[in-house]
C-alpha cells in the first residue's frame, strides 16, 4: 500500500519536476550489460582459495563474501557455479555474528535457495535480533543507522523466504530511523548515520530504505498501525524531497560538510543507496534527477580496465565492496526479483576473411569448439580450381592444447569442406586460461590425399572458471579441518615484509590475509608455539599472494626446513603454484607443541619476488 501511494498521487510533484540544465545521458543497455559482465568477471577473480573475498576480513571474517556472493547471485552467475559453491561452503565454517555479514548474508541465502537454506536463515535471524535495540548495532557499541539498514534488508529476505520476523522488530526499527531525520514534518528531512550528526544522501537513502521496509513488512501482515503508516508516509516523502534537492553521481552528497563529502569514500555505497530507494518504492526519479541514466552513464564511464570500480591501483581489496555496490546498482537488484541476466556466454574468436583456419569457441564447462571458416591464407593456396568457393580439401583435423591433442575429426580429402564445421566438445579438469588451436591436414590441389600437410590455426585463448574441483572444495571447509583453529599461539618470524604481513596472520585461519618476509632476509624462518600440544598427521600451507588479481608480484617458497616439537629439521621441496594448498603429511602422527619452518629457497617475479612467506599454515589429522 505504501509504495502505491509514494509512487501515485504523493509524489506527482515531484515527478512531474522541470528537467535539470545537464542533459540526463542515456546508455546502451548492451554497454551497461558489458560493464557488469565485465565486473562479475573480476569479483569471480578476487575470490581466495578458500572460498573467501578479501575486504575487511580481519573485521568482518565474512562480511565481504556474502555481500559478493549476494552480487554473484544477482548479476545471474549460476546457483551451481564453483564461485558459488566455495562461497556458500566457506561461510558455513564461519561464526560471524556481525550485523553488516549476517544481513548480507541472509540476503545471499534467500537468492540462493531459500527453501534450501531454511534452517541456516532462522539461525541467523536470531542471531542478527540479538543486536537490536531500538536501532541495530555491531553487536555491541552504537547503533546506527547504515547497520540498521542491512539488518532491514537481511530480514526482508529472511521473510521473503518464508521466516517470521516479529512485527515488534520492525516498529522499532521504524522509531530508530524516524529519529534520525531532520525536520521530518517542515521541508525536506535528510537522515542521519546517528541522531545529531551531519545529513548525508547515504544516510538518507538509508533511512528512506528503513521506513519503507518496515512498512511493506507490516502492511504485507496486516499489522500496520494507520498512525504509523501515516507517519512513515510523511517521512518518506520529505527524505525524497531532500533526495531531490541534493541528488547527484558525482559524489555522496553531505551538505553540512562539503569537504568530507569531496572525499568520496562512501559514494559507491551512496550510489546503491539510490538504487535501494528506487527498487523498494518503484520510483524512476527524486524530483527531476533520473537517477538510473545517470548513474549507469557515470559507473559506465569510470569502470577500470580491470573490471572493477573504486580507485587505483584496480586490483585492491577495498575496491572489492565498491565493485559490488557498482554491480548491485547497475543490475536493479533490489527491484529484480531473479538474479537472471544475459552473461556474454564466454563467446571466443572471429571470423577473418583475411585469415587462415579460423576457430571459435563458446561456453566453459564444457567448452564447445569448432572451425568456423577459412580465410584467404588457407583458400588461395588449398582451394582447387574446381572447388572454387567451396573451400579446401581436409584429410583430418586436430584439436590441440599447447602439444596435447583434445580430440581427432576425419574429412574427406576428396572433396571440398564446403560448409562443414568441424566441431568438439571438451571439459577440462582445472580452471585456467587455454591456449587452443586447430591442426587440420589440407591437400594440395593436384595432390594425393595421403601427401595432406598439417596447417595450424592462430591460438584461440580461453578462460575457464566453471570447473569445481576436490580441491577447491577443500579449500573451502580448510577453517574447520585446521587444528589451530581457535588454539592459543605465539607465533614469531625472522622478519616481516611490513604490518600487513605480520606472522600472526599466517596462523589466523583466515586466507585474506597471511605473512610475507623482508626482501633482504636471506633465509626468512617462522616458529609457532602451541600452549597445548595438538595431534596431526600433516602440516599444511599456502603461499602468500596479494589479491589473487596480482598473484606473481609475491615470491614463493620452493624449498624448506621443517621441525616438529625441536626434531631435526627435514627439508622438502615445494609446488610454487600459487592456487593450490600444499599438504606436507607425517610419518605417524604427532603431538605438536612446537612448528618451526626456514625458507631455504624461493622463486618469483615482480616488486617482491625476493620476498617470500605464507597466506595459511596449518594443521590436520591427516593428508
Amino acid at each position: 500500500m505504501l509504495s502505491l501511494l509514494l509512487t501515485g498521487a504523493l509524489l506527482a510533484p515531484l515527478q512531474d519536476a522541470p528537467a535539470p540544465d545537464a542533459p540526463t545521458p542515456e546508455v546502451a543497455q548492451a554497454k551497461i550489460d558489458t560493464a557488469i559482465d565485465r565486473g562479475v568477471e573480476w569479483l569471480l577473480r578476487c575470490q581466495e582459495l578458500d572460498g573467501s573475498w578479501r575486504y575487511h576480513v580481519d573485521s568482518y571474517p565474512s562480511g565481504q563474501t556474502a555481500l559478493s556472493l549476494y552480487t554473484l547471485l544477482k548479476c545471474g552467475v549460476a546457483r551451481d557455479h564453483p564461485s558459488v559453491v566455495r562461497a556458500l561452503r566457506f561461510l558455513a565454517t564461519q561464526d560471524d555474528r556481525r550485523t553488516y555479514t549476517l544481513g548480507c548474508l541472509l540476503m545471499a541465502l534467500a537468492e540462493h535457495d531459500p527453501e534450501g537454506h531454511k534452517e541456516w536463515i532462522e539461525r541467523a535471524v536470531e542471531q542478527l535480533l540479538e543486536a537490536q535495540g531500538r536501532g541495530f548495532s555491531y553487536p555491541g557499541y552504537h547503533e546506527d543507522l547504515s547497520l540498521t539498514q542491512y539488518a532491514a534488508l537481511g530480514l526482508r529476505a529472511a521473510s521473503k523466504a518464508g521466516v517470521e520476523v516479529d512485527q515488534r522488530s520492525w516498529y522499532r526499527m521504524m522509531d530508530y530511523a524516524l529519529g534520525n531525520q531532520f525536520d521530518a514534518y517542515r521541508g525536506p528531512g535528510g537522515f542521519s548515520y546517528v541522531k545529531g550528526s551531519v545529513y548525508s544522501g547515504s544516510m538518507t537513502t538509508a533511512g528512506i530504505a528503513v521506513l519503507a521496509i518496515a512498512t511493506q513488512q507490516l502492511d504485507a501482515a496486516g499489522k500496520l498501525k494507520p498512525a504509523s503508516e501515516k507517519e512513515a508516509k510523511k517521512a518518506i516523502e520529505r527524505g525524497i524531497e531532500w533526495l531531490a534537492a541534493h541528488a547527484a553521481v558525482e559524489n555522496n552528497p553531505i551538505p553540512d560538510e562539503p569537504s568530507h563529502g569531496a572525499s568520496n569514500m562512501r559514494r559507491h555505497y551512496w550510489l546503491y543507496g539510490m538504487e535501494r530507494v528506487a527498487g523498494l518504492l518503484e520510483l524512476d526519479r527524486f524530483g527531476s534527477f533520473e537517477w538510473y541514466p545517470r548513474t549507469a552513464a557515470a559507473l559506465v564511464a569510470e569502470q577500470s580496465k580491470q573490471g572493477s570500480w573504486g580507485p587505483a591501483p584496480h586490483h585492491q581489496a577495498g575496491n572489492q565492496s565498491k565493485t559490488c555496490f557498482a554491480l548491485l546498482c547497475l543490475r536493479r537488484a533490489t527491484a529484480s526479483s531473479t538474479g537472471e541476466h544475459s552473461r556474454k556466454g564466454d563467446l571466443y574468436g572471429t571470423d577473418d576473411p583475411e585469415g587462415g583456419i579460423n576457430l571459435r569457441a563458446a561456453g566453459d564447462t564444457p567448452i564447445n569448439v569448432w572451425i568456423s571458416s577459412y580465410g584467404k591464407k588457407v583458400t588461395e593456396p588449398y582451394e582447387w580450381v574446381e572447388d572454387e568457393g567451396k573451400g579446401p580439401r581436409v584429410a583430418r583435423v586436430e584439436l590441440m592444447c599447447g602439444d596435447e591433442v583434445l580430440g581427432t575429426l576425419q574429412g574427406d580429402p576428396t572433396k571440398p569442406v564446403g560448409g562443414k564445421r568441424f566441431a568438439w566438445r571438451h571439459t577440462f579438469a582445472e580452471p585456467g586460461t587455454y591456449a587452443l588451436r586447430a591442426r587440420a591436414w589440407l591437400v594440395h590441389p593436384g595432390e594425393a590425399p595421403e601427401d595432406a600437410e598439417p596447417v595450424d590455426s592462430e591460438p584461440l585463448e580461453v578462460v575457464i572458471d566453471e570447473v569445481l574441483t576436490p580441491w577447491m572444495l577443500s579449500q573451502a571447509e580448510a577453517a574447520d579441518l585446521n587444528l589451530l583453529r581457535g588454539v592459543e599461539l605465539e607465533v614469531e618470524a625472522s622478519s616481516s615484509l611490513n604490518n600487513g604481513w605480520s606472522p600472526a596472520f599466517a596462523v589466523d585461519g583466515r586466507m585474506g590475509r597471511g605473512w610475507l618476509s623482508a626482501a633482504s632476509d636471506a633465509t626468512p624462518s617462522i616458529r609457532i608455539d602451541l600452549d597445548k600440544p595438538v595431534k596431526a598427521g600433516a602440516l599444511v600451507l599456502t603461499h602468500a599472494r596479494q589479491v589473487p588479481t596480482e598473484n606473481r608480484t609475491l615470491g614463493r617458497a620452493v624449498r624448506i626446513a621443517l621441525s616438529i616439537n625441536k626434531k631435526r629439521a627435514v627439508e622438502f621441496a615445494l609446488d610454487p603454484r600459487v592456487d593450490r594448498e600444499i599438504v606436507l603429511p607425517f610419518k605417524k602422527a604427532e603431538r605438536v607443541r612446537r612448528i618451526e619452518l626456514t625458507i631455504l629457497e624461493r622463486t618469483g617475479e615482480g616488486a617482491y619476488k625476493d620476498s617470500a612467506g605464507f597466506q595459511e599454515i596449518a594443521l590436520r589429522s591427516g593428508g
